[in-house]
Order: structure tokens, then sequence, then C-alpha cells
């Protein structure tokens, strides 16, 4: 059995104390390594602001469809989402957590059965033929798996290691053959943007095309922004496979950050992402024919996007001027994307009459 590790970045802010758990944006937190073929399979995560004590994290390896609109992981036995919470005093941003291949570590908690799946030994299990890890916040309970990571979530940062892209998938899951497939199948969660908050590791284009093993190994200093659009770069990334001529053997060590013992990031935080979203306000909500966005954070909107919850890009504009013309979208729920200068992204859910 592998322990827990987790190294501390150096913050050049004091880590306030905060006692309610909060609500995330997209690139908050981040993932900075896999290991899908070696001795022990894992995966190293970091929040790239403060966390406060009782905010709930999930991470989970199913994939996610667009075409279904949904997570892949029913009646798959291989598959895992697991619930972190943030204990009491909180955690520093810069913060590095490597999970692992047995027995979790305290704060840690695996969500059996739903569309998320259930691992066949509780444990996490990646397979040799490429994975995916995505991180996310949802508004509902666990306990309510009609729903639960589908309409009520949002996406953090996402790594896909089956290919260098998100668009290999381009069917239902039921029209999938076998259907164990799905185990390393995947498009990317609406919300997140390749090459901003998501990165896809793998060797070539198509679904099986797959990176076994990889870790960031870019910049170690820098604001949030600048580390998060790092990390999202492939060009930051080592990989390891067959194909890429430099596969590990089963037997070594894995390698994310876990092992690296004498690592560390400086990590500058400038106003977080948290306060910037704050400052933005789409109004009204729900709305029918028209809809607005007051800007009150200083920064320049550059680009709006309106997403399905599908993933599917229903509306997109250079530039904010006077309100957007919502008349001919049909009735529903969207993911209003906001892309702010400084790298800043908001996603702000709407609900169209």
């Amino acid at each position: 059995m592998k322990p827990f590790y987790f190294l501390s970045f150096l913050v050049i802010t004091a880590f306030p104390i905060l006692s309610n758990a909060q609500t995330l944006n997209t690139g908050d937190v981040i993932i900075i390594g896999y290991a899908a073929d070696t001795a022990v399979d894992e995966f190293s995560w970091v929040p790239l602001v403060n966390l406060a004590p009782g905010t709930k994290l999930y991470f989970t390896d199913a994939g996610y469809n667009t075409v279904d609109g949904n997570f892949m992981g029913t009646n798959l036995t291989d598959e895992i989402l697991i619930k972190y919470t943030v204990p009491s005093g909180g955690i520093a941003a810069g913060t590095v957590f490597t999970v692992t291949e047995g027995v979790l570590a305290a704060d840690y908690a695996v969500i059996n059965g739903s569309k998320f799946g259930s691992d066949f030994n509780g444990q996490l299990s990646l397979p040799n033929a490429g994975d995916q890890i995505t991180v996310f916040q949802s508004t509902d309970d666990e306990n309510i798996p009609a729903t639960f990571g589908n309409t009520n979530f949002t996406p953090l940062f996402m790594v896909n290691g089956s290919s260098l892209s998100f668009t290999a998938l381009n069917v239902g899951s039921t029209e999938i053959t076998p259907t164990s497939n799905i185990d390393n199948l995947t498009n990317l969660a609406p919300g997140l943007t390749q090459g901003t908050n998501a990165v896809a590791t793998g060797t070539g284009p198509l679904e099986a095309d797959e990176s076994d093993n990889a870790r960031y190994t870019g910049i170690t200093s820098g604001t949030r922004d600048e580390i998060l659009f790092a990390v999202s770069q492939l060009s930051n990334w080592t990989r390891h496979d067959q194909a890429l001529g430099n596969d590990l053997d089963t037997t070594t060590t894995p390698n994310g950050w876990s092992t690296n013992g004498v690592s560390q990031f400086t990590t500058t935080l400038s106003v977080s992402e948290s306060e910037v979203a704050s400052q933005i306000i789409q109004f009204p909500n729900p709305a029918a024919d028209r809809l607005y966005v007051s800007n009150n954070s200083g920064k320049t909107i550059k680009k709006i996007k309106l997403f399905s919850l599908k993933g599917e890009l229903v509306l997109e504009l250079g530039s904010y001027k006077n309100g957007i013309d919502i008349s001919r979208i049909d009735s529903g729920i969207y993911l209003l994307h906001i892309e702010i200068e400084n790298n800043y992204n908001v996603v702000k859910k709407i609900f169209k009459l």
C-alpha cells in the first residue's frame, strides 16, 4: 500500500482563517500528474486558491459524454467518484495532494453507484489504455444520484490521458461496443476550455491514443493565472508511453508529485477569480429575450460564450456591449462562460424561459 503524501508550495500571502465552505470557479483546483501504468495508480492535485473548511471537491475518472450530457460510469466496475472535504483550518493555496491506489487518506470518501460507476475493489484504478481525471464541485448532495454531477456541477479542471483532444468521442454511451470501453473515453466537460483550464496528454487524436503516465513539469512560480495557464499547456507535461518510446516498467514508482519531495512552488496570489466572479452579475435570471451582464470588476470582457449542458456552443460574442440576444435559444439551463483579461474565466448558470 502506498501512503498519502503532500507537499506545501511556498505561498507569498497569509492564509486567512475561514469558517464557511466556498464556491469555486474553473481553474481554482488543478490536476498536475497521474500514473496509470506503474506499480500503483495515482493522481496529484493542488488548489490555486485558499480552500475554506467544509468545502467539498469531487474527483472522478468517469468520462463525460457531450452527446448524452452526462458522465458515463453507469454499470462500470472500474470507475470511481471520490469526495474530499477540506478539514478544519482550511487548506493553503499551493498545497499538493496525491491520491493513490489503496486506502484513502483522511478527509476522502468513495461514493459508490450512480453514473460514476463503482470500482470493483473500492480503490482508485486507472486503465493502461488511458484515462481521465475531472475535479468538480456540485450543489447537489451525493445521495441524489439522479441529478448529482449533471445539471448542478461546476467542473474545475480536467486531464485527458486517452487522446490529444476531447473530441474523439462522438456517439452516445449506448452506442459504444463493448460497453467496457467507456472507461477511457471522454469529451470536455461543459464550461472548460482546452488550453485554458483543461489539458489532453495523449499520444494522438484517436480514442485509444493514450499516454499511460504524465506529470506537469512547467513553471513552479507565478500568479494563480500564470500557473493555471502553464498547467493547461501540453508542452509543459512530461509523458510516458510505448508510442512515445519511453514507456515505464509496471514496477516503476509512479511519477506524480508524491515522489518529488524536493520540489516546491512559489505561488504569488493575485486577486482571486472568485472575487472577480462576485463582481460580475448576469440579469435577469431567468431571462426570456435578452440577457445583460453587469461588470464591476474593472477588467475588460474579451469574449462571451454560451454552452448547453451537453457542452454545445450555442452563442459566442467577441465582446460585450449592450446585452445578449437569447430570444432564439430554446428554453432550458445554460452555462455562460465569460473570458476576461489576464486569463480570468467566470462561469455563470442561466435559465432561459
